[in-house]
């Protein structure tokens, strides 16, 4: 027959164990929320969106696309604590192909270009003019998203 220390020490193992349960979803309910924006990055005929990847206000993960009439630029950016760690650049050339009689086409498209690049502290070191300005444009439209808003 178990007497009373020995009922006691059950039950405030039994409850300690609620606790260490309680404690461990309070703690995972912290953790912060994964987010996912899409945004317009630029006028294109067939269209253009930045998506932007970030967990409690720092960007993750960048992926860009913009598609013209002629071409189309893509690119894929990853980072670290919110710091840009590396980013990927492709171009693609577009033509189109009749289909039928109406009038209609398909589209072919042709990688022609890839440029990879590593950050150093956060920004790219050697990059052509062109390409850092269209860079620059979309991690401002994506840091821009993840800013919390200008309180009153």
């Amino acid at each position: 027959m178990p007497n009373d220390e020995t009922a006691c020490r059950a039950r405030c193992g039994g409850l300690s164990l609620v606790w260490a349960i309680l404690f461990f979803f309070a703690v995972s309910s912290l953790k912060a929320e994964i987010k996912v924006e899409n945004l317009e990055w630029e006028p294109a005929c067939e269209g253009s969106n930045i998506q932007v990847i970030s967990e409690d206000g720092k960007i993750l993960f960048v992926e860009a696309g913009v598609q013209h009439f002629a071409e189309a630029r893509e690119w894929t950016c990853t980072f670290k604590d919110g710091m840009l760690l590396s980013a990927c650049y492709r171009h693609l050339l577009i033509t189109r192909k009749p289909k039928g009689e109406d009038g209609e086409f398909e589209l072919d498209s042709k990688l022609d270009r890839v440029e990879t690049f590593v950050a150093e502290r956060g920004v790219i070191p050697r990059m052509s003019a062109d390409l850092k300005k269209d860079l620059d444009e979309l991690l401002r439209l994506s840091r821009e998203s993840v800013k919390p808003p200008n309180k009153p």
